[in-house]
């Protein structure tokens, strides 16, 4: 057989599985690129944050050697430059302090004092020395100590920083803050024309007197002059960065004073890169730091990698390899979707001949489980589309069972598939079928096939269903009549057979008396016509209810409804009956009515049935106390006929209202038990219900409703 999936496949467009896996591919790529991106804009994040706490580490770190040494020289403010030369020695500066250019002091100079510094620095062995540039001012700042007193830092001795405008800016905002100051990029007085760099300077004031002066008149007047510190910019970035060696390899480092522009560069890492082809990317990250209310910005980025390329190509690659299992899974549909289509054809000629059949297909696996059903056996069973089939062999005998035909239950091996699982093929297999849910039953005929391979092996379990209810429900129809027939045949010669024997006996015996001329006395005459009157009564009643029988068969039963008093028929019934209950020996029943209740009745068939259960009551009551109660229960009217006779079996019950059914055996008591069927079908011709309730030997009541005029 073919599988649902085979079915199915051929309503996919292979187009549609394209696509779909195409947006798949799409959107995986999507995710993996904003992954990589996300994963390197926060290493970028996490490697400009490195730097600028290493920046800023270290200018923190230099600004204490210069609180150091302004703190040294308020101990000694006459401190001589020897024993600067040893303090500045003694701290090891090359060391602790790797980037710096030097230590110094510069100090300031007023005009008149001039002249008698220069000799004083003169005579301390620099025959030479002079401050310059060499043109008047109010005031000089002249670079009295640095060191290391090497080649490069002689150049800056004597030099008036103020003189320039970037030094005596900071210089300026130095003495006026009372705290270190930066300048903003400048060319150091020591560099040459061989490996020229940038540079900066940090200054520190120095006041007369212990306490910093309190007002910037103050600072002004007791400056003395400034603790300072010149940096080659490349080479104090550089000992920063060269205890981070991954770093200073995997990002390139630009740093500008202030804003970012060509003129404001202070230091890039980019010219002592061995391998200068390497390109930056399109990642970066800008920070800008302040120290001593100054700005830098840094700016960051990741240089072009064989790791970084690798992390770039990784959405691509698997976009990729996705578009390629894409078309891989397009062409399996593809070629899966022509298989189908193939498989397609036999199936529709499969089921043109199972749909045409007029007896029921089951197809079921070796398993048991059902595989196919075709529409006339889902219609059988009940299931009203192919997807509410059960297919599991448990689940399905748990709804379902089967009996013979004489009602003996059929164990699950001998059901149809499990014969045919043993072995078995069969025909004619005549079953009763019951819907445990529904209860519903039905007459079934089964036939069964197994269908092996090649090998022997059952492949197929093939069982053929025919409903044979109607055929069926004919035949015991049929039997029913029969046995009817026969019944009716017993009862009604037993019942006519009465009347007509006293006829008889009475004829014969007064057609005797008149040929004897014997005297007849009215006494006599008035005997004889109330027997007769009596027979022919009874024979009426008897054919009247063969005739409504006959008449609820053909569908000729009719009622003629008037508006009328329940109240005033159960009364009137009761009237009728009262010398029939004298004459049978019992007291007059006892009657609870009502004043009216009103309806839509057949008055005649009302009063049919009234009359039919009070003659009941007269056979059955034993003479004992027979009571009539009339009822308004909500929008209905109730009677209630109570004897106190031989009450009804619990066998019985329930077959009470069928024809010919009398509470006890036929030649125990007259009639042709026609009276209640007749009664049960008049009610509910009203729309009304009759019941009963009965003790054995205490007794019957018996009830009915009708709906009142609203």
């Amino acid at each position: 057989m073919i599988s649902k999936l085979e079915i199915r496949i051929k309503s996919i467009h292979p187009v549609l599985i394209l696509g779909f896996c195409l947006l798949i591919t799409t959107l995986v790529t999507l995710l993996s690129y904003r992954t990589v991106h996300n994963r390197q804009v926060e290493r970028l994040n996490q490697l400009s944050e490195v730097v600028t706490n290493s920046i800023q580490a270290r200018i923190v770190r230099y600004e204490n050697s210069l609180l150091h040494i302004r703190a040294y020289f308020k101990t000694d403010p006459q401190i001589s430059r020897e024993r600067f030369h040893t303090y500045i020695q003694h701290l090891q500066t090359t060391r602790s302090y790797p980037g710096i250019q030097g230590l110094g002091f510069t100090k300031r100079v007023d005009d008149e004092d001039l002249k008698s510094y220069e000799e004083q620095v003169r005579k301390e062995g620099f025959p030479d020395f002079k401050v310059w540039p060499d043109y008047p001012r109010e005031v000089y700042f002249s670079i009295h100590f640095l060191e290391p007193f090497n080649w490069r830092n002689k150049r800056a001795f004597g030099f008036d920083m103020f003189t320039d405008k970037a030094r005596q800016e900071a210089m300026s905002k130095a003495r006026d803050t009372a705290a270190a100051a930066l300048t903003s990029k400048v060319t150091l007085v020591q560099e040459t024309e061989e490996k020229k760099q940038p540079g900066f300077l940090i200054y520190l004031p120095l006041y007369s007197g212990k306490d910093i002066p309190k007002t910037i008149e103050e600072r002004r007047e007791k400056l003395v002059g400034f603790i300072y510190a010149p940096f080659r910019s490349y080479d104090f970035f550089n000992e920063i960065f060269s205890g981070e060696l991954a770093t200073h390899q995997e990002i390139k480092i630009e740093v500008y004073d202030g804003e970012k522009n060509e003129e404001s560069l202070l230091y890039t890492n980019d010219p002592f890169l061995k391998d200068k082809s390497l390109q930056t990317s399109d990642f970066k990250k800008s920070t800008i730091i302040k120290s001593f209310n100054h700005s830098w910005t840094i700016l960051t980025s990741f240089r072009k990698s064989h790791t970084l390329f690798l992390e770039n190509i990784t959405p691509w690659l698997i976009g990729l390899i996705g578009s390629l299992f894409s078309m891989l899974i397009f062409w399996v549909f593809h070629a899966a979707r022509s298989h189908a289509r193939a498989m397609e054809v036999s199936l529709t000629r499969f089921n043109a001949l199972v749909a045409n059949l007029t007896e029921g297909i089951i197809i079921a696996y070796p398993n048991g489980d059902i595989q196919l059903m075709n529409k006339v056996a889902r219609e059988i069973y009940q299931f009203s589309s192919p997807d509410e089939v059960i297919t599991k062999r448990e689940d399905f005998n748990k709804i379902f069972t089967f009996k013979t035909l004489s009602g003996d239950p059929i164990e699950m091996d001998d059901r149809p598939i499990g014969r045919v699982l043993k072995g078995d093929k069969y025909s004619n297999y005549e079953l009763e079928f019951i819907h445990l849910k529904t209860g519903k039953k039905h007459y079934l005929t089964y036939g069964g096939t197994p269908i092996y391979n090649k090998q022997g092996q059952l492949v197929l379990v093939v069982v053929t269903v025919k409903d044979i209810t109607y055929k069926m429900k004919i035949e015991i129809e049929l039997r029913e009549a029969l046995i009817a027939r026969d019944e009716f045949m017993s009862i009604s010669s037993h019942e006519l057979k009465t009347p007509l024997t006293s006829l008889k006996l009475n004829t014969q015996l007064f057609k005797r008396k008149i040929e004897k001329n014997s005297e007849l006395s009215s006494e006599d005459i008035l005997k004889f016509t109330n027997t007769i009157d009596h027979q022919v009564f009874r024979l009426t009643r008897l054919v009247d209810d063969m005739l409504d029988v006959s008449r609820l068969r053909s569908g000729k039963f009719t009622l003629a409804k008037e508006k009328v008093n329940f109240c005033d028929l159960v009364q009137n019934a009761l009237e009728e009956m009262k010398p029939q209950f004298i004459e049978a020996g019992y007291t007059i029943p006892t009657l609870i009515n009502q004043k009216e209740a009103f309806g839509l009745w057949d008055p005649l068939r009302i009063e049919q049935v009234i009359n039919n259960l009070l003659t009941n009551a007269i056979r059955y009551g034993r003479k004992g106390e027979v009571s009539l109660e009339v009822k308004i229960i909500n929008n209905s009217v109730q009677l209630a006929v109570k004897d106190h006779g031989t009450g009804i079996p619990k066998d019985k019950k329930e077959r009470i209202f069928n024809r010919f059914e009398r509470s006890t055996d036929i030649h125990e008591t007259t009639g042709l038990g026609l009276g209640l069927f007749l009664s049960q079908k008049i009610i509910e011709a009203h729309d009304g219900k009759i019941w009963l309730e009965s003790e054995l030997n205490k007794g019957s009541t018996f009830y009915f409703t009708l709906p009142l005029l609203r």
